[in-house]
């Protein structure tokens, strides 16, 4: 090994761990100055390492006699030659600052993939005048040329500097949805409708049910032999009592079938053509 270099295996310290992750938490600063290692400098006495700068610094500023550790104090820590490079901790601090960039890099990959996801983006609408796109939040009219015409801020100053010029203001989706709720939140929904027509359709049935059961009664007194006439003349009260009450619920929904065949006449009307 070179005599200006030391490698520092045995007692050096772990910045991979076992997923070839870099530990960040060690310490990769000099112990004197606390300035990032540029060139870590090997101190055998007590295994540290100080950067190049301070080595410089205090072997000039010590007597040659008096060549004592900065770090552990001990007697001939620092010798009448340079320190030797800490070959170990110099490449694993260069691995470090890869490590760093490469995650800078990466998240300034993120960053700009990110912005110009579509998503992230501000919908463009394009200028009726240049044909170029402008920002939705930056679209104006012209009240004397055109009204409903959308042109882009340099069209404005281009064509129109002197004219009557107004912005254009777009609703929010929220507000849309908001004015949207409010005309249509006491609509009969298609689900409801449904329903109602069902309930006509099971008062049908009850009715039917009804008169199934008159005409059971009458079966009864015309098929059962022991029978008073008292019996009779119950059963009989009973039945015609059911059938009235059939003819009237019958009527009603007749009536109620005459307003829906005259409401369908209606809707077979185009809406344009009502409103």
């Amino acid at each position: 090994m070179d005599a200006t270099t030391v490698s520092t295996s045995p007692t050096t310290f772990s910045f991979i761990d076992s997923d070839d992750k870099l530990d960040t938490d060690l310490t990769l600063t000099c112990p004197i100055c606390f300035d990032e290692f540029d060139v870590p400098k090997f101190l055998s006495c007590c295994g540290r390492s100080i950067c190049k700068n301070c080595e410089k610094r205090v072997t000039e500023n010590r007597q040659s006699y008096d060549r004592r550790c900065p770090i552990c104090n001990t007697r001939g820590g620092l010798s009448a030659r340079s320190l030797p490079v800490n070959v170990d901790l110099k490449s694993k601090f260069r691995l470090l600052i890869c490590s760093n960039r490469r995650l800078i890099s990466e998240a300034n990959d993120l960053l700009r993939s990110e912005k110009e996801s579509p998503k992230n983006q501000k919908p463009t609408l394009i200028c009726e005048e240049c044909n170029e796109p402008m920002d939705v939040d930056k679209v104006y009219c012209c009240v004397r040329c055109d009204p409903k015409k959308k042109i882009c801020p340099h069209c404005v100053i281009r064509e129109h500097k002197t004219h009557q010029i107004e912005a254009t203001v777009y609703l929010a989706k929220g507000r849309r949805e908001e004015l949207v709720t409010d005309i249509t939140k006491k609509l009969v929904s298609a689900e409801s409708l449904t329903f109602e027509t069902m309930e006509f359709k099971k008062c049908l049935e009850l009715s039917g049910a009804n008169l199934r059961k008159a005409r059971d009664i009458c079966k009864e007194v015309i098929e059962n032999d022991y029978q008073t006439q008292d019996d009779v003349d119950a059963k009989l009260n009973r039945a015609k009592t059911i059938i009235e009450r059939v003819k009237k619920d019958y009527i009603k929904i007749l009536d109620l079938k005459d307003s829906i065949m005259k409401l369908e006449q209606e809707l077979e009307v185009d809406i344009d053509e009502r409103c």
